[in-house]
Order: structure tokens, then C-alpha cells, then sequence
């Protein structure tokens, strides 16, 4: 779980606290108040989570293999990143 993912969930947690943001329309027992709550919230979470998580912003270090991937050219002269782990320009062509 990174950085990014940690806050989506807080934040949403906070969102469906019962009455902080969100507050029903109608009168109901408060224990149902707060299971309509957790429901809404565990859908909304269950769908998005692996959007989330896989956002494709990682913190931090860069998590490829070719530690000098950002000082080469590739073959067609463009500068290199790391892309799957593997040191290719941004046109898909394999840095020397």
C-alpha cells in the first residue's frame, strides 16, 4: 500500500463518518445510521481500491533494475526511463 492509497482511504473513511459530511434525510435508529454508512462505504471503497492503488504514481525511489536507466540514449536518440522495469524511451525502443 503506498502513500497515496493510505490517505484515498482515510479520506474516504472520514467522509462516512455519520454526520460529519454526509447526513441522511430521514430519522432512523442510529445503529442503522451508522451500517448505511459502513455499507456505502465498503462499496465505494471495494470498486475503487484497485484504481487507487494502481495509479501508477509511485513515491519515492524508482523501482527499476537499470540504476543509470535515466543517463542513456536509445537508439533513435531520445532519453531513456525505466518502463516495466526495462530501460526504454518513451517510444517503446530499448536504450543501449
Amino acid at each position: 500500500m503506498n502513500v497515496i492509497t493510505l490517505v484515498y482511504v482515510f479520506c474516504l473513511f472520514y467522509i462516512f463518518i455519520p454526520g460529519n459530511i454526509i447526513t441522511l434525510p430521514f430519522k432512523l435508529n442510529k445503529m442503522i445510521i451508522v451500517l448505511i454508512h459502513a455499507l456505502i462505504f465498503s462499496t465505494i471503497l471495494y470498486f475503487t481500491f484497485p484504481i487507487v492503488e494502481n495509479n501508477g504514481i509511485s513515491e519515492g525511489m524508482n523501482h527499476c533494475n537499470h540504476e543509470d536507466c535515466d543517463f542513456r540514449e536509445s537508439k533513435n536518440g531520445n532519453t531513456c526511463g525505466c518502463v516495466d522495469n526495462n530501460c526504454m524511451d518513451n517510444d517503446g525502443v530499448e536504450c543501449n
